[in-house]
């Protein structure tokens, strides 16, 4: 109960009538078969180029275990058919290539699509690909990427995040060494504008990359700064106090943890969407699916959810752990800095 009086206190759909979720609903069904569309057309499409390149391989089999039985009849015939096994090689080869390629273009717009759908399915599929007695081990080695190198958002978005907390003055409280701008072309050129794109393992990367060569920098502030690490609902950065808190005075190095933009509005609307298709299937004569509590399901895996996109809650867990665990040497948990 506790939970759920959480979810609905921190939803913004609580605020809202039934016209104005329906309609909400609607443009995020709308996104959603958008990204799942294209996959639509891409995955029949290699299913069957998987199948011609397949068939053309048995055919090329049998020709030869053929060839090898019957008897040469004449030297034209023999350059005819030569020519006519290279040729088919030739395509075969091709229609391979191009197997191979949209196999790993799906793949890898599958990957985007989860990422640009939100974290819900992102959890779902983190989920996926620690089950290897389910799923394929080609869907375990693609997805299991999604467990630590989500995309990020831009340093923009940071900002303003930052400036709706702490207000405009925020860089009196806390200080990034290294800022990556998105506009930034000269510093970052075509490699920049690539790693914004990809997730946290492309970002540590750079960070290593920026770290070596600020030893041999007499002026490490004017190098670009880049996530330490990216989840699925927010990402890290390395930064110092500008001032004192606490006990902790100015210049200790801090980790900020800032949250992904709109990312609250598209949990809620994904589980207002899976709670209404549940009730719709449950209800359904002759299906019988009412046995499956696929409703309570979708509850408990919003129960679970909803309070991670709410920091505090984070935080509050850590100070839990640093008091449960005061006095172990070999045990160190992150102490939170709360306002």
């Amino acid at each position: 109960q506790r939970r759920l009086d959480f979810g609905k206190e921190i939803s913004p759909l609580s605020n809202t009538t039934r016209f104005q979720r329906w309609w909400m609903a609607y443009k995020r069904m709308v996104t959603l078969g958008m990204l799942a569309a294209p996959l639509g057309v891409m995955i029949p499409v290699n299913v069957v180029l998987g199948n011609v390149v397949g068939g053309g391989k048995t055919n090329k089999k049998s020709g030869e275990e053929g060839k090898g039985i019957q008897q040469p009849q004449a030297e034209k015939s023999s350059t005819a058919t030569a020519e006519e096994q290279s040729s088919q090689t030739t395509k075969a080869s091709a229609l391979q290539r191009y197997h191979q390629t949209l196999t790993k273009a799906t793949w890898d717009y599958a990957l985007w699509a989860i990422e640009t759908a939100g974290p819900t399915y992102i959890k779902l599929v983190q989920w996926a690909s620690t089950r290897n007695d389910l799923f394929t081990p080609e869907f375990v080695g693609h997805f299991s990427k999604l467990q630590d190198e989500t995309r990020g958002h831009t340093w923009h978005e940071t900002t303003m995040t930052l400036e709706r907390a702490y207000g405009k003055d925020w860089k009196k409280i806390i200080s990034f060494d290294r800022q990556i701008s998105d506009e930034d072309e000269e510093s970052d050129g075509e490699e920049g504008g690539r790693l914004k794109r990809k997730g946290a393992l492309a970002n540590r990367e750079r960070q290593k990359r920026l770290e070596r060569s600020s030893s041999s920098s007499s002026s490490s502030s004017a190098l670009p700064t880049v996530p330490i690490g990216s989840g699925c609902v927010a990402q890290v950065y390395k930064a110092r106090l500008c001032s004192s808190h606490g006990l902790h005075p100015a210049g200790t190095s801090v980790a900020v943890k800032v949250q992904h933009p709109r990312i609250l509005e598209k949990v809620c609307l994904d589980f207002y969407i899976m709670n209404k298709l549940a009730s719709i299937l449950e209800h359904i004569p002759y299906l019988n699916l009412d046995y499956l509590s696929m409703k309570d399901s979708v509850d408990q895996f919003r129960d679970i959810m909803l309070p991670q996109l709410d920091l505090r809650v984070e935080a509050h867990n850590l100070q839990r752990f640093r008091r449960d665990f005061e006095g172990q040497s070999q045990i160190a948990f992150p102490e939170p800095l709360m306002s």
